[in-house]
């Protein structure tokens, strides 16, 4: 809902919980009416200073701005969420027949232990690759894909088990494998091993031709991968531009890290983006619930600290958020 007002100002309001926005600042004489366009897309204010103003540069788009309430809003989990998260079994129908894994299945036990959170192809939720046990993980994962050698998901699990070990090159042999069958998740942690020579000589073009890959089968993170090289001119010529592309794609196909690319962006403002603090906002609610959900604590615990500060508080601080290098998920 938008409000006008006599402090000179028209505002936008959540009418779910009555929550402000936004602040909308310019006139310089109390605001008489304000509506939304046909569209819902933009706000238009008549003032006692004599003149109209069309809020075509409002940052959050009508159903944008209802999204990120929503977003921003805690919430417990619905059963079927829940279930879809692998936090409780899902119901069975009618007439099936319950299956629970036990942790004598060597495949359910390398899902748990080594899987990649971020993988479509995962099993279970998936464990960040700092938290991996590699003892436990390289145990069952080997045991997993020696059952099932056919089974892309496991040798790909194994492999990153054994990242975590530091064997490189048995870990880089089976990635590899795993990726020139086009398992997603493989492509962009071989993307990752040719970039940092893990395992493998340092092959930028590579990386970046294996990321395109991891993306287009649907390995969200690897959007944001493919922006980096392209922000900083790896594997080819810089193009901030083609980077912001992608870091937008990324963010389209639930990609935290192109969303925190795309936070950054509008906090310090720029030739590619705007300085957007209420963008940069809705980003950050959204990176913070993606990286919660694929059990990256750190980073939402910090991400949920930013995008509930006081906004004066982000205003002053704008000029120090900088590009943090992001270590690649295998080290």
């Amino acid at each position: 809902m938008v409000t006008a007002s006599w402090d000179n100002t028209a505002r936008l309001w959540d009418v779910t919980t009555g929550a402000s926005l936004a602040v909308l600042q310019g006139h310089t004489q109390r605001v008489n009416s304000a509506a939304f366009s046909p569209d819902r897309t933009r706000v238009l204010t008549a003032s006692s200073d004599n003149t109209a103003r069309l809020w075509d540069r409002w940052p959050l788009l009508t159903v944008d701005t209802v999204a990120y309430a929503q977003i921003a809003a805690l919430r417990d989990l619905s059963k079927d969420e829940r279930a879809s998260l692998f936090l409780i079994e899902a119901d069975t129908g009618p007439g099936q027949e319950h299956v629970t894994a036990t942790t004598d299945d060597p495949g359910s036990m390398c899902d748990r232990l080594a899987g990649d959170p971020f993988d479509p192809h995962k099993g279970a939720p998936g464990v960040p690759f700092s938290n991996i046990d590699a003892e436990k993980a390289v145990s069952a994962c080997r045991t997993a894909a020696e059952a099932a050698p056919g089974e892309l998901r496991l040798s790909y699990q194994l492999g990153r088990a054994l990242l975590r070990a530091d064997e490189r090159d048995e870990a880089a042999a089976l990635i590899r494998a795993a990726a020139e069958k086009s398992y997603p998740a493989a492509e962009d942690t071989l993307g990752d091993l040719y970039k940092n020579a893990i395992g493998v000589a340092k092959d930028d073009a590579q990386a970046l031709r294996l990321y395109r890959q991891a993306a287009e089968g649907g390995y969200a993170p690897a959007f944001s991968d493919e922006g980096r090289l392209y922000w900083d001119g790896i594997g080819t010529g810089m193009d901030r531009v083609e980077a912001v592309r992608w870091f937008k794609r990324g963010a389209d196909h639930s990609d935290p890290f192109s969303h925190q690319r795309l936070a950054e962006l509008y906090e310090i403002g720029g030739d590619q983006l705007p300085q957007n603090l209420e963008r940069a906002l809705f980003h950050r609610a959204i990176e913070t619930n993606l990286f919660e959900a694929a059990g990256y604590t750190m980073e939402a615990r910090r991400d949920r600290s930013l995008h509930v500060a006081p906004f004066p508080l982000l205003v002053r601080l704008r000029h120090a958020v900088i590009f943090a290098p992001r270590l690649p998920r295998t080290v």
